[in-house]
């Protein structure tokens, strides 16, 4: 999938996402505390509808055996 020149690349951007991504979580519990959990499970499910969405345009990368 990646050359080994942007393997290191893809990994550090990689490991920024996912920091960002923890800091959100500390955001989402906030505003669940402040909002309820209701609109908190309704955010969290429309991100999984465009995350969806967004999985079904990526192209394969593993061909065919």
């Amino acid at each position: 999938m990646a050359d080994e020149e942007q393997r290191a690349a893809y990994t550090a951007l990689s490991n920024t996402i996912i920091g960002l991504l923890l800091l959100a979580g500390g955001a989402f519990g906030l505003l669940a505390e402040v909002i309820g959990t209701a609109a908190v499970l309704l955010a969290f499910s429309g991100m999984c509808v465009l995350a969806m969405a967004a999985a079904w345009g990526l192209k394969e990368v593993q061909g065919q055996a």
